[in-house]
């Protein structure tokens, strides 16, 4: 049997007033806007009006409404019924209104227009990315290749450097011009269709963040987006990180009602959204504002079905969240979740993975009070990782910059994100000066004023190391 090649469904739309008894239950108001799958052989039933589906073609949809067989194509509506009745004057006046409309909608067109005109030209971008790949290695993210061409068509196209290039003959300049001439079409295609994709994606983003909303379909879109600005490590500029909290505030508060948020995703792709969102805010100069993510993230990794991901995606997560949590300074946490991605490695049977996170793990042990360090089997190591047990001792080798003891009072831990909010909003008043002294004296000075806490900066702790 033929069905319908698009995925429409059933839209009743319309609205009752009656006002015409004097008993107050059997009056009142409503109205209906409500879509409903189409299921051959179901009824449904807005406003007690019996519709049911009989048979469901190529084209057109078959239904039986008011007893009578109506055939429906994709944007027909028809009236189920009507009625405008109005009587009587003042305390006697009565109405009884009703009108109630069926209607065969495409789902995208109406739910998601925006994705309709969404441009995706990622596999045109892939593909010249493969032509180009000569001149583009060791490079990830669409952001830093499009960078590295622009470079590459600046040295193509300036008559001034290639007058340089050539009277200096330098000869790995020259080799790359030879080697990227017979691609500059592509390149200059390639940096368009770059910034094509980037500008179509922040549009999206904008379109979900005015309606706080995000479901499944806009995920297919966003998340390879949201991808892109996590694998990103060389330049930040082009990450819209405004765009990124609005949509943090929408995952991170999903549960309020009073916020009228909907975020309507699988719970995989909640995973693996809170934790695209955690590494991509990891990068703002504001990271510690949407600790949140991580503790939605962390608290939900810990019970998640393993089942559900590829064990080297759940160990990026779990890697991800320990170096999330070292950043704003909760070490105990981050330790626990570089030995849980140590773990599924190990029982995934990827002992050389397992050796490299747990060098991590160990290196961060260094850092901890010696009464609160965890204890170190060498031997035990050994046996266990036997050619790998050499990277694990590494970590356990390594010695850090000393710590003050206070960052692993939970008092210091909980507040961090606050402190440092605080930092902000005073180094907002007086200007950045680029330079870690600042932060560190603003923080020792808020931790003091506000918990008491006596924190030892890292140059205190480190008076012979010079920072930058």
């Amino acid at each position: 049997m033929d069905k319908l090649e698009k995925t429409c469904k059933l839209r009743a739309t319309g609205y009752y007033q009656k006002n015409t008894s004097y008993l107050e239950e059997m009056n009142g108001s409503g109205n209906i806007d409500k879509l409903y799958e189409l299921i051959e052989g179901n009824s449904i039933t807005p406003f007690g009006y019996e519709i049911k589906i009989i048979r469901i073609n190529k084209d057109t949809v078959e239904l039986i409404v008011n007893d009578k067989k109506v055939e429906l194509k994709e944007g027909d509506k028809i009236c189920v019924a009507y009625k405008n009745e109005t009587s009587g004057r003042n305390e006697e006046f009565r109405i009884d209104k009703e009108e109630l409309y069926i209607e065969l909608i495409n789902v995208k067109e109406y739910l998601y227009p925006h994705l309709i005109s969404f441009i995706d030209n990622r596999e045109k971008i892939e593909e010249n990315i493969k032509k180009v790949g000569i001149l583009v290695k060791n490079k990830v993210s669409y952001s830093e290749i499009q960078n590295h061409l622009k470079t590459i068509l600046y040295r193509l196209t300036s008559e001034e450097y290639l007058k340089k290039v050539n009277e200096d003959k330098v000869d790995f300049l020259i080799e790359e011009r030879n080697l990227a001439l017979p691609h500059k079409e592509t390149i200059e295609k390639l940096i368009k269709d770059i910034d094509v994709y980037f500008e179509e994606c922040n549009k999206l983003f904008d379109v979900i963040n005015k309606r706080n909303s995000l479901d499944s379909e806009e995920y297919k879109y966003l998340a390879p987006y949201l991808y892109q600005l996590a694998i990103e490590h060389t330049s930040y500029e082009h990450i819209p990180f405004e765009k990124v909290n609005a949509l943090c505030l929408n995952v991170g508060w999903r549960d309020k009602e009073v916020l009228h948020i909907n975020i309507n995703l699988l719970e995989k792709e909640l995973i693996e959204l809170c934790y695209l969102l955690m590494v991509i805010n990891s990068k703002s100069e504001e990271y510690f504002e949407c600790f949140y993510i991580a503790d939605e993230l962390s608290n939900t990794l810990l019970n998640v079905d393993e089942k559900m991901f590829d064990y080297k995606t759940l160990i990026n997560m779990h890697v991800g969240v320990g170096d999330y949590y070292l950043q704003i300074y909760n070490r105990p946490k981050a330790m626990k979740y570089y030995y849980l991605a140590s773990e599924i490695a190990k029982r995934n049977n990827d002992l050389e993975e397992s050796a490299y996170i747990l060098m991590k793990y160990y290196r961060l042990n260094n850092c901890f009070p010696e009464e609160m360090k965890v204890s170190v089997d060498i031997e035990g190591i050994k046996k266990e990782y036997n050619e790998y047990a050499d990277i694990i001792i590494k970590g356990i080798n390594y010695r850090p910059l000393k710590v003050s003891k206070v960052e692993f009072d939970p008092l210091f831990i909980n507040n961090y994100c606050f402190v440092m909010r605080k930092v902000y909003e005073e180094i907002s008043k007086v200007g950045d000066l680029h330079i870690p002294y600042q932060r560190w004296d603003l923080m020792k000075k808020i931790y003091m004023e506000e918990h008491n806490i006596n924190w030892e900066t890292p140059k205190e702790m480190n008076p012979r190391i010079m920072f930058d």
